[in-house]
């Protein structure tokens, strides 16, 4: 008996601790998770500013390419501007969607291609080699139609003759491998 009262003090003292060291793991939980939400949230949010850089960027560029045709070309002009109607809905309709399927991102991307097609006719042309299991995958959304306009602004505008760009998306295993390139005059140097 003389022994458990002189334990008595230590007991309180003793739950205290485990009570204050659980409330601080549940804490330090609370603030990984939060943490993990912030991370989440951030590349959201640099998603989203991407993709709002990105459409005027490209409303413009088709635009201008529309324009140069209206006065050679207007049914082909015509059609261009029903492709670029149908960019803009796809834009509204996967706008608030991280993720889609690579099929509706290459649509997209032929639709852009074509309208650029119109404005440098034969001069250039697209390669496609897209595995069949791919087209099913997710991928972000507006991940590649970025791509294939500055493959044709940066890589084939300026070349004189006839240019190619190249789409290429394999599965790697579970890895969806996709890549844009062209032939174009490339970087400087200096600029690389």
């Amino acid at each position: 008996g003389v022994r458990f009262y002189a334990l008595l003090p230590i007991i309180p003292t003793a739950l205290i601790a485990l009570i204050a060291y659980h409330q601080s793991w549940q804490r330090v939980i609370a603030l990984e998770n939060r943490q993990r939400e912030l991370t989440e949230l951030a590349a959201t949010a640099q998603l989203a500013a991407l993709r709002a850089q990105m459409n005027p960027h490209f409303l413009f560029n088709s635009l201008n390419s529309i324009a140069q045709l209206i006065h050679v070309d207007p049914d082909k002009a015509e059609d261009c501007v029903q492709r670029l109607a149908a960019i803009f809905r796809y834009l509204l309709r996967r706008a608030e969607q991280e993720f889609v399927p690579l099929a509706e991102e290459l649509d997209m991307a032929k639709a852009y291609l074509e309208i650029e097609r119109a404005r440098f006719g034969d001069r250039l042309q697209v390669r496609t080699h897209v595995d069949p299991r791919s087209l099913k995958q997710l991928i972000p959304n507006l991940i590649l139609q970025p791509l294939v306009e500055n493959a044709v602004k940066h890589g084939l505008s300026r070349k004189l003759g006839p240019g190619t760009i190249h789409i290429d998306v394999r599965m790697d295993g579970p890895v969806l491998a996709l890549s844009v390139g062209d032939d174009g005059l490339g970087m400087t140097d200096a600029a690389l």
